[in-house]
C-alpha cells in the first residue's frame, strides 16, 4: 500500500452556517465540522490525500475565499437551517460561477426547512445531526464515486454559458442596440430643435420660403445643398443656437460599447468620428459662435453621417451572415470616408494598421448590390 504521504494532494472546501441551525449552535456545528466531515476524510484511504478546510466566520467574502472557492478539487456545502443561509448561498453562488469541479450539497433534514428555491433543481443528500455517520458514509462514497470516474460534473450555471455563449454576447448586443437607439434619439432631438430654428430664423429673418417638402433632416440638407450658394450670401450674425451637453454622446465615449461586437478597425474609425463631431459640435463653441451658411451645411451633414452609421450599426447586430455583414461594413466605411470633420490625416493611423477605407465608389455600387435592406436614410 503506498504512503499516504506520497498521494497527490488535493483540497476540499466546506461551506456551511457558523451561528446555528433549527437543532445546533456554533459549538456543535464546529465540533460536527471537525469530526465528521473533517476528519473521517482526512483519515480515508482514497485515490488522493485530501486537505479539508473551512470559511471563516464572518461575512467577508475575500479574495483568499474567492481563490479557496476557485481552486477547491471538491466542494462540500452545507445548506442547513430554516432558510437559505445568505453567508452559505453566496458562497456557493461563487463557486458555481467559477468552476465546474464538483460540488456536494448536504442539508439538515427537518420539517420547518423552507425550500431554497434558488437550488430547488439540484440534489440535496438530507442528513440527521444524530446520525453523523450515515452522512459521513454519504459524503466517502461521493468521492469515491468521483475519483472513480461513476460520477461526472458540472457546474449548471456554467453549462448554460457554455451551451448559451450567444447569451452573454446577445446580452451585449441588445444592451448596445438600446444605447444606439438612445444616442440616435438624443442626435435626432437636438437636430430637430436646430432645424426649427433655423427655419423660423431665416423665414423671419431673411424671407426664405421653404416647400413644404421639407420636414426633416434629409430634406433640409438637400434644400441647403441645392440653395448652397444664394443662402451663402445671407448675413447669419443673429443666428444662435447652443446645444449644450449630450450624455449619450459623452455615455459612448466613456464606454464604447460596441467594443467586441464589431469589426475592431471599424469600431475605432467610428469611434474617432464620434469623437471629433463631439468636440466640434458638442462639447466647445467651435461652429456655434458663428453659423454661417457652410457651417450649418457642415453640421447637417455630418449629422447627417452620424445618424445613418448608427442606424446602420443597429441593422449589423442583428445579422448573422457574414456577407450581408461584410456589405454593411462597406457602406458604413463610405459614409465615414465621406466625413469633412474626419480627414484624411486623421485616418492615417487606422490605414496603417491596415483598414483600407479608401473606398470610393465601391461603396456605392456594393451599397446598391447589396441583398439586404441597406435604407441608409438616418430616420
Amino acid at each position: 500500500m503506498p504512503n499516504p504521504r506520497e498521494k497527490e494532494i488535493r483540497q476540499i472546501f466546506v461551506i456551511m452556517p457558523f451561528v446555528e441551525t433549527q437543532t445546533r449552535n456554533d459549538s456543535d456545528l464546529t465540533y460536527f465540522y471537525e469530526n465528521h466531515i473533517k476528519a473521517p476524510i482526512e483519515a480515508q484511504d482514497f485515490k488522493f490525500r485530501y486537505q479539508v478546510r473551512r470559511s471563516n466566520t464572518t461575512f467577508d467574502i475575500n479574495a483568499q475565499i474567492i481563490k479557496d472557492l476557485y481552486n477547491a478539487d471538491i466542494v462540500i456545502c452545507d445548506l442547513s437551517g430554516i432558510k437559505a443561509n445568505p453567508n452559505v448561498m453566496y458562497e456557493l453562488g461563487i463557486r458555481l460561477a467559477l468552476s465546474n469541479e464538483p460540488v456536494i450539497l448536504i442539508r439538515e433534514d427537518h420539517k420547518e426547512n423552507a425550500k431554497i428555491f434558488d437550488i430547488s433543481g439540484f440534489y440535496a443528500h438530507l442528513y440527521s445531526p444524530n446520525k453523523p455517520a450515515e452522512l459521513t458514509r454519504h459524503i466517502i462514497q461521493e468521492i469515491r464515486d468521483l475519483e472513480e470516474e461513476k460520477k461526472s460534473y458540472s457546474s449548471p450555471v456554467l453549462e448554460i454559458v457554455r451551451k448559451e455563449v450567444p447569451l452573454l454576447q446577445t446580452s451585449s448586443m441588445n444592451r448596445a442596440d438600446q444605447l444606439l437607439a438612445t444616442m440616435r434619439q438624443s442626435i435626432k432631438m437636438m437636430t430637430r430643435l436646430f432645424n426649427k430654428t433655423l427655419i423660423r430664423h431665416l423665414a423671419s429673418e431673411h424671407g426664405v420660403e421653404f416647400p413644404e417638402s421639407v420636414v426633416d433632416l434629409t430634406s433640409l440638407l438637400k434644400y441647403i445643398e441645392s440653395n448652397l450658394e444664394r443662402l451663402a450670401k445671407l448675413d447669419m450674425a443673429h443666428f444662435r443656437v447652443s446645444f449644450g451637453t449630450q450624455p449619450t454622446l459623452d455615455y459612448y465615449l466613456s464606454n464604447q460599447y460596441l467594443n467586441g461586437l464589431i469589426d475592431p478597425k471599424l469600431e475605432q474609425v467610428f469611434t474617432g468620428f464620434v469623437i471629433t463631431y463631439h468636440s466640434y459640435f458638442v462639447s466647445t463653441n467651435y461652429y456655434q459662435g458663428e453659423w454661417h451658411i457652410l457651417n450649418i451645411h457642415r453640421f447637417l451633414g455630418e449629422t447627417n453621417i452620424f445618424l445613418r452609421c448608427t442606424k446602420l450599426f443597429r441593422i449589423m447586430l442583428k445579422l448573422d451572415d457574414e456577407k450581408e455583414i461584410n456589405e454593411l461594413k462597406e457602406v458604413i466605411k463610405g459614409l465615414l470616408k465621406s466625413s469633412h470633420i474626419y480627414s484624411f490625416e486623421d485616418y492615417a493611423q487606422t490605414q496603417s494598421t491596415g483598414m483600407n477605407l479608401d473606398t470610393g465608389s465601391q461603396d456605392q455600387n456594393q451599397a446598391q448590390s447589396a441583398s439586404i435592406n441597406l435604407d441608409t436614410s438616418p430616420s
